[in-house]
């Protein structure tokens, strides 16, 4: 399913429940309910994942579900991976579970949770290729992440990426994003990290002591309850 043909029924601009509107500049139907962003962390479960975890960590892949209030059933997980470009799915939340993935609630505000949606929704618009040759990088990234010769990628408008892998998407989509209180401090931290060289297990490192932990099983359903 294209982003583009999905579609929420609402009139647009209406008040949310926190009083907040959404912005003026995300015009998108999939922005036309109060939305909540889960990042959801996967632990190895295929066989390339466990080549993956010797150059990336305990967390091989990661994907974000964003809660949408009025309509959870529909609620979509956006992520890339081994090939596939950067997508949205509504199924993909079905097999979440609390064993294997590890999901983190960020709490944003409204204007700072539509950016990240409205970054992502471009992603998959644009289909944007998996990075994979990045990846080949990671055993030497403590050499490259100061290297001049090892430039980050420019995240403003994510049309214009030639390619991510899941991790890099969501450093570029938070640091673009994040602009209030102790969450500004994590977007300029991530502005200070190379993207195309931050793993998932990286970016769950940066990003936990702003989230909490909530039940997956639980928020594949549309609620969040905190473990």
């Amino acid at each position: 399913m294209s982003v583009n043909a999905y579609c929420i029924e609402e009139e647009e601009g209406e008040a949310r429940d926190n009083g907040s509107t959404i912005p003026a500049h995300l015009n998108n139907p999939l922005l036309q309910s109060p939305i909540h962003c889960v990042f959801v962390f996967r632990r190895p479960i295929m066989m390339s994942d466990r080549a993956i975890q010797l150059l990336a960590g305990p967390f091989t892949h990661m994907d974000l579900l964003v809660i949408m209030d009025k309509t959870p059933a529909d609620s979509p997980s956006f992520t890339t991976y081994m090939g596939e470009p950067f997508h949205m799915s509504i199924r993909a939340k079905n097999e979440y579970n609390n064993k294997q993935y590890t999901g983190v609630y960020m709490d944003l505000l409204p204007d700072e949770a539509y950016s990240v949606f409205d970054y992502v929704m471009k992603l998959a618009d644009h289909k944007v290729p998996y990075n994979f040759s990045d990846l080949l990088y990671q055993p030497i990234k403590g050499m490259l992440k100061d290297s001049p010769l090892f430039n980050d990628v420019h995240s403003d408008d994510p049309g214009q990426l030639q390619k991510v892998f899941c991790s890099q998407a969501f450093t570029l989509a938070l640091r673009n994003s994040l602009r209030h209180g102790n969450k500004a401090k994590l977007g300029s931290d991530l502005r200070w990290q190379n993207s195309r060289l931050i793993t998932p297990t990286d970016l769950y490192n940066y990003i936990r002591p702003y989230c909490s932990a909530v039940n997956l099983l639980q928020a594949r359903h549309g609620h969040l309850v905190r473990m």
